[in-house]
């Protein structure tokens, strides 16, 4: 997007064209505001000292100003002209957005496409055992918003993941990972699983933005005049990016092993609509390998199987495990846990809703039953809004 503002002259150029439009929705003291491709900056009427800016959103009043005044210049805007304006505005500010720092673990991180890359570098440095779980989130990050997996990655039923075993377990190699967080003048120790979740946080973030986007693109595209364009507000309906935790309660020492894929429908269903960014387990067992997944409470005998994620946990508490995964819009959903390998810590008095098979794959109506008062494994979810 490319666009000056002149504010004490009155005019707005987009890219060589001038028109003259009301300034009046710009800051006060502002002399220019240049923006060019994905920056930005602003100048003060005093010493001329410029601001960098990312977000072009502020000036949207300016850019319909522009829109009326080209559409009745001679020759005239024509429609096609005003959706592609609108919707590369749409698109700059989606980039900064993305761009835009993210909190996790009480600490601000970079996620420019730099720190990204630099993110996803050192993934792939930190040994075999950290292959497992940086392959897991690539499966994850394949999964579209709508939970569905796309064409060439991982199946939803785990098929082509690497075997579960002690030997792919991250933290047999990895100990911990030093990453510098915004703010700090030295590093936090991250543990492989928290650097990955950090990863899928801004993987899940960016899948709302893109919601939005995509439905802003749209009515764009669909808009039949430029005066529908002009109306179209494209600040509204971009996610604030914050973290959200819905967990069962944490439980005591006391283990056992659970072969039949369950979940706690004591505490309360997911939300519906959100789009989950990691989901948790509780153990302190020592190393297990587990199967998490999503799954519907159909009835009270049966359940759908949306998505499995194999994995191994490390012990030593919660650890989370990326996933992009938005929950759909109507139904209750849970996060289901089954410990094919080894015990698991449990909370008890729960109720219990498990699968009748000890086959876990994903599909509609599959048999399960229900048990009150008895001991369930604690999952936990974590989603961007």
């Amino acid at each position: 997007m490319n666009f000056v503002i002149f504010c004490a002259q009155g005019q707005m150029s987009i890219d060589s064209a001038v028109m003259p439009i009301d300034t009046s929705s710009v800051a006060s003291g502002t002399a220019y505001v240049v923006f060019l491709g994905d920056n930005g900056q602003t100048e003060p009427t005093g010493l001329p000292i410029r601001t960098s800016i990312t977000d072009p959103s502020p000036y949207q009043t300016c850019v319909n100003n522009w829109l009326t005044a080209a559409a009745a210049a001679s020759p005239a805007l024509t429609l096609a002209q005003a959706q592609t304006i609108k919707s590369n505005l749409v698109n700059t500010i989606f980039k900064s957005y993305e761009r835009a720092s993210i909190s996790y673990l009480s600490y601000n991180w970079d996620c420019s496409p730099d720190a990204i890359a630099a993110m996803t570098a050192m993934a792939a440095t930190l040994g075999n055992g950290a292959i497992a779980l940086a392959m897991q989130a690539v499966y994850n990050v394949g999964k579209s918003v709508d939970g569905s997996v796309s064409a060439g990655l991982f199946n939803a039923s785990g098929a082509g993941w690497p075997a579960n075993s002690s030997s792919n377990t991250y933290v047999a190699n990895v100990s911990g990972v030093q990453w510098t967080p915004l703010g700090q003048s030295t590093p936090v120790s991250l543990t492989m699983a928290q650097f990955m979740g950090l990863l899928g946080a801004i993987v899940a973030r960016r899948a709302l933005l893109a919601v939005n986007q995509q439905a802003l693109l749209a009515s764009i595209a669909a808009a039949a005049t430029i005066a529908a364009v002009i109306a179209i507000d494209i600040t509204s309906g971009w996610p604030a990016g914050t973290s959200t935790v819905v967990a069962n309660p944490t439980p005591g020492g006391s283990t056992t092993g659970f072969g039949n894929l369950c979940c706690d429908i004591t505490a309360s269903a997911l939300p519906n609509g959100v789009q989950l960014s990691s989901i948790g387990l509780y153990n302190t067992a020592g190393i297990v390998n587990v199967q998490l997944a999503i799954v519907q409470l159909v009835s009270s005998t049966s359940m759908n199987i949306l998505a499995v994620m194999p994995v191994q946990h490390p012990s030593g508490g919660w650890v989370d495990f990326p996933i992009n995964y938005q929950v759909p819009g109507s139904g209750s959903f849970y996060v289901a846990v089954m410990s094919f390998v080894g015990n698991i810590n449990y909370n008890s008095s729960r109720t219990l809703f498990k699968l009748t098979s000890t086959t876990v794959a994903v599909g509609n109506s599959q048999a399960a039953t229900e048990s009150t008062n008895t001991n369930v494994p604690a999952t936990r979810a974590t989603y961007m809004s």
